[in-house]
C-alpha cells in the first residue's frame, strides 16, 4: 500500500458516514461535496489529492450507494474541488 492510500479507506467511510448516510436519511435527492470540508473535518495534512481519488473512484459509488453526476473541472486536486453525487435508494 502507497503511503497515498493509507487513508483512503478512512476517507470513504467518513464520508459516507457523515454525508452521504445522514443526506439519505433527510431524503435527498443528491449532495455536493467540497473536498476541502472534508480535509478539515478529517483534520487531515496534505491529503487534498488522495480525497479526490477516493471519492471519484467506482468502488465509493458503490459502496455509498451513490452516483457522480457532476465534479467540477478545476482545481483538478484543489481542495475548491466539488462534487456532486445523485443518491441512490
Amino acid at each position: 500500500m502507497t503511503m497515498t492510500a493509507i487513508h483512503t479507506p478512512k476517507i470513504r467511510e467518513f464520508v459516507k458516514k457523515t454525508i452521504i448516510e445522514p443526506a439519505r436519511t433527510r431524503g435527498d435527492h443528491a449532495i455536493l461535496i467540497r473536498v476541502g470540508d472534508v480535509h478539515t473535518q478529517m483534520q487531515l495534512k496534505n491529503r487534498v489529492p488522495e480525497i479526490c481519488s477516493a471519492l471519484q473512484n467506482p468502488a465509493f459509488e458503490t459502496d455509498a450507494r451513490v452516483k457522480l453526476i457532476y465534479a467540477s473541472l478545476f482545481p483538478y486536486q484543489g481542495s475548491n474541488r466539488e462534487l456532486v453525487f445523485k443518491i441512490l435508494p
